[in-house]
């Protein structure tokens, strides 16, 4: 079985950690993860047929923010193969949560808000 999550020196298949390293190191400035925010839907709303605004991360800010929160994560004691519940609303913050426990080898559980 090829392992899912982030372990150094295993196979590189279906890593994506690995996949957000090589991009961020090969095109640190190419827009990764892009999304709208819910004010920004909420003010689009009214205004239909104007541009829907977003924010982005590049792959360079992804992996930033990626290993800076699994950095986090250590220091307060998770550890490879640990499972880590996540509760929080769809967003930017989600995904580099997910991406984090992902890159240190632990598991993430989520509980769904609705």
């Amino acid at each position: 079985m090829t392992p899912i999550g982030h372990a150094p020196g295993r196979a590189r298949r279906n890593n994506v950690s690995e996949f957000i390293r090589e991009r961020a190191e090969s095109d640190p400035g190419r827009p990764l993860l892009m999304w709208v925010s819910q004010a920004s839907r909420a003010g689009w709303a009214s205004k239909r047929g104007t541009e829907l605004s977003y924010e982005r991360l590049t792959a360079g800010e992804l992996w930033e923010r990626v290993q800076g929160t699994a950095r986090s994560f250590a220091e307060l004691g998770l550890a490879p193969g640990d499972r880590v519940l996540v509760f929080l609303p769809m967003s930017a913050e989600l995904y580099v949560t997910m991406l984090a426990v992902q890159h240190m080898g632990a598991a993430a559980v989520f509980l769904d808000s609705w």
